[in-house]
């Protein structure tokens, strides 16, 4: 079994179609150069979404119900004036999936850019206020914010909004899938339920289908708070008589935990799709921590080869920064020189795309 794990930069995809023909694109010109049985994409996709245009009037209605991207604006420079605070990017992450769909007045590409697109972000340099409105309509807006968050309605619309945003996932990877005859680990994405919001990854097969649904059984203490569920379950899928298994990022960091019980089902190989949001681009990877007390040391403990995508680049430009390191890691004894790590990007592309791949017997 070949497998292409992805280090990727996220795109602004501003409508379903743009979305379909982003990651069609993709995985087509992967299977192209490295003709994968499967691919890997990272954690976060829902990031992709969040200016996707809602798709019936119905939702275009409930989507004014959404915060707008005035508030997240400020709130991302309220996290620039302050010390690094990895709780609060990641909430900042959460909050842009779930914000009402911006209209483009910037920009009309969504190659390059990317928030700084949204007139909102691209006046972060301006005061925490400066909108350009007057005090008035700025009143009236941190107002109608307040009430808006005391009923009902939002947590509605951030419903639909959510199902907005998975059926253009599903459909986007399903198609993807079909066309170039791939298995297609879809990353994740937040998915909003009646009792809160989970960290769901999605596999898809050669014919379209969905084959496997895991969800991230430990969020980190941050998502928690922001009333991300943990998960349940374990589920497996087999290419080319390989068992594979999916573990969302920090699932890889716990013994005898997650990945040990994919290894009972009979896994081989097992996809990680991570975040990797970053302070500053200068940011160093610590190998200890990052790989060998992560993946590395699981492959050992289970036997297993897990291959880890990341995010790479600027989602909000100098603000909401992803720097990848992927790496694909394997019991000593599957590697030639007995190190256990079979792939992992070179160190001046760690902010770049980049991709690895590997052949699992």
């Amino acid at each position: 079994m070949r497998v292409a794990v992805l280090q990727i930069r996220p795109r602004l995809c501003w409508s379903r179609t743009e979305f379909e023909s982003e990651i069609d694109s993709i995985v087509g010109s992967v299977v192209a150069e490295h003709d994968p049985d499967l691919v890997v994409f990272p954690e976060c996709m829902g990031l992709w979404l969040m200016g996707m245009e809602a798709t019936t009037l119905w939702r275009r209605i409930w989507s004014w119900f959404l915060p707008g991207h005035s508030i997240e604006a400020q709130r991302v420079q309220a996290c620039i004036t302050k010390e690094w605070d990895e709780a609060e990017y990641y909430e900042m992450a959460v909050n842009l999936q779930f914000s009402r769909p911006p209209k483009r007045t910037v920009a009309a590409s969504s190659s390059g850019g990317l928030l700084s697109q949204i007139s909102e972000y691209s006046m972060l340099s301006v005061s925490a206020s400066g909108t350009g409105r007057s005090r008035f309509a700025e009143t009236f807006r941190r107002g109608a914010e307040w009430l808006m968050n005391r009923l009902p309605f939002r947590f509605l619309a951030k419903r639909l909004r959510s199902k907005d945003e998975l059926e253009a996932y599903q459909d986007g990877f399903s198609a993807a899938a079909r066309k170039h005859e791939v298995y297609v680990q879809a990353g994740s994405l937040f998915v909003m339920e009646e009792r809160g919001v989970k960290n769901q990854a999605y596999v898809y097969g050669p014919n379209g289908e969905l084959i496997t649904v895991q969800e991230k059984i430990h969020p980190i203490p941050f998502e928690i708070m922001l009333g991300i569920l943990p998960g349940s379950g374990l589920s497996t899928f087999e290419i080319a008589g390989v068992t594979c298994g999916v573990a969302i990022c920090y699932d890889v960091n716990f013994p005898n935990d997650h990945v040990q019980r994919l290894a009972d089902a009979g896994c081989r190989f097992l996809c990680c799709p991570s975040g990797g949001i970053v302070p500053t681009h200068l940011w160093k990877w610590d190998f200890e921590k990052d790989i060998k007390e992560a993946t590395w040391i699981r492959s050992q403990e289970s036997d297993v080869w897990i291959g880890r995508s990341y995010n790479a680049g600027d989602l909000i430009e100098h603000v909401l920064m992803f720097q990848g390191i992927a790496s694909i890691t394997a019991p000593t004894n599957d590697t030639d020189d007995g190190s256990g790590i079979v792939g992992i990007v070179p160190e001046d592309h760690l902010v770049k795309e980049h991709t690895l791949v590997c052949d699992v017997t």
